[in-house]
């Protein structure tokens, strides 16, 4: 599986991001290379340091915001430009990624601009962006992630909290969901505890469901509900259905909570889903940041 998610993004490759909106985009305010500056950056091997040194230092800012390892790359201008934290462009990737109880198979970005600045601060712990910054990204998802997702504590908090009581008896309780890929559709399935049933036993309930990206968010459509829904009405299921859609998550990067994370497409075919988007990271640097 691991070499055929690899073979699919070497097949993609950059067309994957051509229908993003770049018009927020920064052209170079001023020339980005000095000639004898870089030449001699490159001589000493300066060019190679300062770029590994920005690449751990974003590593490390990802792993610190999202609490996921990803490999960062970055394609400078120039030793001197990059010393002011000016690039061409920057990839990153991460395979097995959890992010907030949110399991991908993998995950790859890349800048969508032609010229990129960050400041780093205090010996770059502290990462600025000094333009808006944007990103396309792709993450493909497998059934095991998505299982994977529903068992996590942030996913089993979430249907704890739909759990109804009056006193001490239960009148409502969703638990044991499970998922799985079939053909363009996922399958969910749970068990509820419900005195419509008139019987204390939990009853398994399961529908297929379509994705689809709907004001740039994924959500379920053309849902239909299986044999369990003869111990409850559909209206009453279909709410709760809505709200297991575990494709929700923060938008919190680079420690800018006004980060925007957008959804282009939606694919589920050969037993993955595959997201498309991009993310743009507002600037957040002004002369009064210290």
């Amino acid at each position: 599986m691991k070499k055929l998610i690899i073979f699919l993004f070497m097949l993609v490759g950059m067309p994957v991001f051509a229908g993003c909106d770049t018009s927020v985009c920064k052209q170079p305010p001023y020339p980005v290379t000095s000639g004898a500056g870089d030449f001699f950056s490159k001589v000493t091997g300066m060019n190679f340091i300062v770029t590994k040194t920005a690449e751990s230092a974003i590593e490390r800012s990802i792993k610190k915001q999202l609490g996921a390892k990803f490999d960062v790359e970055i394609t400078p201008y120039g030793g001197k430009g990059l010393f002011e934290g000016k690039f061409k462009k920057i990839t990153a990737e991460g395979e097995n990624v959890v992010i907030e109880g949110m399991h991908f198979s993998r995950i790859y970005a890349e800048s969508l601009c032609e010229y990129n600045q960050f400041v780093f601060k205090d010996f770059y712990k502290e990462i600025y962006t000094a333009e808006p910054f944007l990103l396309g990204y792709q993450a493909i998802l497998t059934s095991d992630d998505l299982q994977k997702t529903l068992l996590s504590e942030q996913y089993k908090k979430f249907l704890d909290s739909l759990t109804v009581k009056v006193g001490n008896m239960t009148m409502f309780r969703v638990f044991d969901p499970q998922v799985s890929i079939k053909g363009n559709r996922l399958h969910l399935a749970l068990r509820v505890t419900t005195p419509m049933f008139f019987s204390s036993s939990a009853k398994q309930v399961s529908a297929d469901v379509a994705l689809e990206v709907q004001d740039e968010q994924i959500v379920f459509t053309d849902i239909q509900f299986n044999d369990g829904t003869k111990f409850v009405s559909v209206d009453a299921l279909l709410p709760l259905i809505n709200k297991l859609n575990p494709f929700v998550y923060k938008t919190n990067i680079m420690d800018n909570r006004n980060s925007i994370v957008k959804v282009s497409d939606i694919k589920v075919a050969d037993g993955m889903v595959v997201i498309k988007g991009s993310v743009l990271v507002p600037k957040n640097y002004y002369e009064t940041v210290k």
